[in-house]
């Protein structure tokens, strides 16, 4: 998030609108009043700075769900749920169907409807893991590696899901973009090490 602000357009562009990021004490920013209000649309040097951000946040993405996918793979569907409806909302806003603070409300939203699931995704994984723990164990970490494996499956087909729908969107020929095009990220599934025992998700942008 921080290297999205060095992108040429944003300081500019975050002072007169809502631009989803975090606060200077860390916690996640809400729109103000005024901002949800906010009935202008994107200009078309705007809407090609969101671009030229989402494919900063992209990288950003990449680190996170790979980070996830060797700690706390179960979260990774819930992580691709809140990507699809800002993906949406990003859209939605550079072609101009919605105006900043459309934008601006349904972000709010979402972060109502999410959040708590994040909350408790987070308490049921290290609930995961300490069992996984103590199976592995006595179970010479076969049970343990079982739910894990699980997981992964489980944040794979969500990830392969949202890259499908990912291209389905920015390569539909009804997107117009005007020199940036929007990156996809993609992810799979490689197995590794002793008889493939080992697993682990990578992701590339394009």
């Amino acid at each position: 998030m921080q290297g999205a602000q060095s992108t040429p357009g944003y300081a500019e562009l975050s002072k007169n609108h809502f631009l989803p990021n975090f606060s200077e004490n860390g916690k996640i920013a809400t729109p103000t009043e005024a901002q949800i209000l906010d009935a202008a649309y994107p200009t078309d040097e705007e809407a090609n700075t969101l671009i030229v951000l989402h494919n900063r946040y992209a990288e950003c993405r990449r680190v996170v769900i790979e980070g996830m996918a060797d700690t706390l793979p179960g979260i990774i569907p819930i992580m691709i749920e809140k990507y699809k409806i800002g993906d949406l909302r990003e859209i939605n806003l550079i072609q101009k169907k919605i105006t900043w603070g459309e934008s601006a409300g349904q972000y709010a939203q979402s972060l109502i409807e999410t959040v708590p699931k994040f909350q408790k995704a987070f308490i049921d994984a290290e609930k995961d893991r300490e069992r996984e723990i103590d199976e592995s164990l006595t179970a010479a970490g076969h049970v343990a590696g079982k739910v894990a494996s699980v997981a992964l499956e489980g944040a794979i087909l969500a990830l392969s899901a949202w890259s499908a729908q990912q291209s389905a969107w920015y390569r539909n020929p009804q997107f117009n973009y005007q020199s940036t095009r929007p990156v996809i990220t993609d992810c799979t599934l490689n197995s590794y090490g002793y008889n493939q025992s080992s697993a682990h998700i990578s992701c590339t942008n394009y």
